[in-house]
C-alpha cells in the first residue's frame, strides 16, 4: 500500500486551508527559507506550518489540509482478557485448525500450559 503524502507545495498567500484543531484559515506569508514555511492566520492565533500540513516538522501526522477532511473516527477496540482468550480464542483456534495441525498442534498449546 503506498503511503499518502500530504502536499501543501503550490500554496500561495491568499489560500484557503483547514485545520484538524483551529478550523479554516488563510495563508497569509510563506517563508522560502524556514523548517514551517507556511502562515496561517485563523480566527485567534496564526501559526506556522510545514508544506507537508505538519504544526512541528517531527510531528507524524499533519493537521493542516486543502480542505477538511472526510474520516471515520475509531471507536475504541475489545479489550480481552487472559481467561477469555483461554476460554475462546485457544478453543476457535484449535477448532480452526484442527484439520491443519493435528494431534501435534493441540499438544503444543498443552505443553505451553495454556490449555484449553
Amino acid at each position: 500500500m503506498k503511503e499518502q503524502v500530504n502536499d501543501l507545495s503550490g500554496v500561495q498567500v491568499g489560500d484557503k486551508l483547514y485545520s484538524t484543531l483551529c478550523g479554516f484559515g488563510e495563508v497569509i506569508d510563506i517563508y522560502k527559507k524556514h523548517g514551517v514555511p507556511v502562515r496561517v492566520k485563523f480566527e485567534g492565533p496564526i501559526s506556522n506550518f510545514t508544506l507537508e500540513g505538519k504544526y512541528h516538522s517531527e510531528d507524524c501526522e499533519p493537521t493542516l489540509f486543502w480542505d477538511k477532511p472526510e474520516f471515520e473516527y475509531p471507536k475504541k477496540p475489545k479489550t480481552v482478557t487472559i481467561s477469555e482468550y483461554r476460554l475462546n480464542g485457544l478453543r476457535k483456534d484449535f477448532e480452526e485448525n484442527l484439520d491443519l495441525h493435528g494431534i501435534g498442534y493441540a499438544w503444543s498449546k498443552l505443553r505451553a500450559g495454556l490449555g484449553f
